[in-house]
């Protein structure tokens, strides 16, 4: 047999291994090779893949399903979303914010007669949530079950609910206290307490 003859029958046989080991799904290292889908594929360098005309990387999976997996909780930089649990980061307390708590104010069981509690930001500072909750002044804590908040808003300067589109500066809760005469019950009272939460402007 000649040279070359014998040489071409030498790379056809490693052709042939080079077939049926990447049919197994066997690792291997893939440094300067190229990338087999639906194989075991390793490297020990980092890949970069580039594309000059739009996204470099486009996966597709079906409903349901995610469309990659990672084997780390370690962060990693520059990974940006649109949605965490299908909300918008809008909806989310941003970084900075600082709930301050507003006046105690007693809603004792004396009658139907609403009261309010104010909770206001400090200057320098704009109102982007609040609310408020009621704290029973009887060991049975019955005063909390007969007190309601009904209503809670944003305020502006004077203290009164801020018109839309207005930045407001507090929060303005208000509850009842149906703990009455009129109900047979009494000694039900409660506390009201109103919170803001506040970021700077």
């Amino acid at each position: 047999m000649n040279q070359s003859r014998r040489a071409l029958w030498v790379g056809a046989g490693i052709g042939a291994v080079g077939v049926v080991l990447g049919g197994t799904g066997v690792g291997y290292a893939s440094n300067g090779h190229a990338f087999l889908l639906g194989q075991n594929n390793r490297e020990t360098a980092t890949a970069t893949l580039r594309n000059t005309n739009g996204p470099a990387l486009r996966m597709v999976a079906p409903a349901g399903s995610a469309p990659f997996r990672v084997n780390s909780s370690t962060r990693v930089d520059g990974l940006d979303a649109d949605q965490l649990d299908g909300l918008d980061s809008s909806t989310f307390q941003q970084k900075g914010a600082v709930v301050r708590q507003g006046q105690t104010t007693l809603t004792p069981s004396e009658g139907p007669v609403n009261r309010q509690s104010r909770a206001w930001c400090q200057a320098g500072e704009h109102a982007v949530g609040g609310g408020g909750h009621v704290v029973a002044l009887t060991a049975d804590r019955l005063g909390e079950y007969y007190t309601f908040i009904v209503h809670s808003a944003p305020i502006a300067a004077d203290g009164e609910p801020a018109e839309d589109g207005s930045q407001a500066v507090g929060w303005l809760v208000e509850a009842t206290n149906t703990a009455h005469v009129m109900t047979g019950q009494s000694n039900k009272d409660a506390n009201l307490v109103s919170y803001v939460v506040c970021e700077k402007d």
